[in-house]
């Protein structure tokens, strides 16, 4: 009995020795494997931690590295801030914490990566250390790269933005176009309704070229609105081509005379050639379309005797064209919106208003640049340049 009484006792001390080393040993392995698991999280979240001497003025490494060395001091950090805007918010978050007004004080800054050279925007928390008194010692803080968030919130916003302009578009899209639409749809079926109770061959005339002329507003509003749509959806193609563009635009010429004439406008045009020859690879449709919407704002803002003067130049790989005319010109109030959508000089005056706004998108797929210059009552000129290969000139 005592034999089996000594036995017992005997492995009851064998098993609490055996779970009071065993508890002596996993207290000491586990301190390692925390500190692997911190690490990890850490990297994992993109966060180091350090923290800042305030007797030696120094900030130092803890874990992972916002310095290229184990310590630094502050004054060499202050440089690497982006701007004196993020050092400023960065210094006030110190004394904030400091002078004990917060716990914990959060800031983001643009801070200067030692590994990729690159400014990062870094989301900082900063608390105190305080010793056996009381009195804050050193602060500890976490430095967390959070460039990649901002740059999705950027595009978060920028989408919001769109998607909130897309439906003031559309909104106002659909209020223009309804009346744009009805305008010539009415004189079209109107005075074909009454072709036929009219005998005399001149009143015959005017109403056919009232007909005439707003069927060819309705086709323009038409192709405006299907290059619109081409624009909106990046669908829009380039078709470049070897161009003679001197007996282009001689043929232009002979079309701005006609359209001058057609519009009972007496004008004088005048299409300046400077070469005798000028052969180049361009989109001979998109060039055609901007030049002769610059022409047809011309005819329609020009007085009669006026002169509207058709200039085009081969300049350092790109070609230049312009369209000048002494006509009314544009408010100086006026010219911020002259290439917006729907944007009319005159509210009287035949279009839809989306005409400059089409030929600056046709002429920024082209790689291009267009602008103008005006001054009320004088006239203006409307110019665009268009990236170009030449393959023959030869000066007049």
């Amino acid at each position: 009995m005592i034999y089996i009484v000594t036995l017992i006792s005997f492995c009851l001390g064998l098993i609490i020795m055996w779970l009071f080393v065993r508890k002596r040993y996993d207290n000491s392995s586990s301190e390692p494997m925390l500190e692997k698991q911190l690490t990890v999280a850490l990297k994992a979240g993109h966060t180091s931690v350090w923290g800042l001497d305030l007797d030696k003025q120094e900030i130092y490494n803890i874990k992972g590295h916002i310095l290229e060395s184990p310590r630094m001091p502050l004054e060499k950090v202050k440089p690497l801030f982006y701007s004196d805007d993020d050092l400023q918010r960065f210094m006030q978050a110190i004394d904030d914490v400091v002078s004990e007004k917060v716990d914990v004080a959060e800031i983001t800054v643009r801070y200067k990566s030692y590994v990729t050279g690159n400014y990062e925007y870094i989301r900082k928390f900063i608390t105190a250390q305080k010793n056996k008194q009381g009195k804050v010692v050193s602060l500890v803080g976490t430095h967390k790269t959070i460039t990649h968030e901002v740059e999705i919130r950027k595009k978060l916003e920028e989408a919001k933005l769109k998607a909130e302009e897309s439906e003031q578009f559309k909104m106002l899209f659909l209020a223009s176009m309804s009346h744009e639409i009805r305008t010539p749809l009415n004189a079209i079926t109107g005075f074909s309704n009454l072709l036929h109770e009219v005998d005399d061959p001149e009143e015959r005339n005017a109403y056919l070229e009232i007909i005439n002329t707003n069927s060819d507003l309705l086709l323009t509003l038409v192709n405006d609105i299907l290059d619109l749509s081409k624009i909106e959806n990046g669908d829009i193609q380039i078709y470049a081509q070897k161009v003679d563009l001197v007996q282009d635009m001689r043929n232009f010429e002979r079309i701005a005379k006609n359209l001058a004439r057609n519009k009972k406008r007496c004008l004088h045009i005048d299409v300046k050639h400077p070469y005798q020859k000028l052969v180049v690879r361009i989109d001979k449709e998109k060039y055609h379309r901007v030049l002769y919407n610059f022409l047809t704002n011309a005819v329609k803002y020009t007085h009669e005797q006026g002169t509207i003067e058709i200039q085009y130049e081969y300049r350092d790989g790109r070609i230049h064209f312009s369209v000048r005319d002494n006509g009314i010109g544009i408010p100086d109030n006026k010219k911020n919106r002259v290439f917006s959508r729907f944007e009319k000089l005159d509210h009287f005056a035949q279009g839809t208003g989306l005409g400059l706004s089409l030929c600056k998108s046709l002429i920024h797929n082209l790689g291009g640049d267009i602008g103008f210059e005006s001054e009320e009552g004088k006239g203006s000129t409307f110019w665009a340049e268009i990236n170009t290969e030449c393959f023959a000139l030869a000066e007049a």
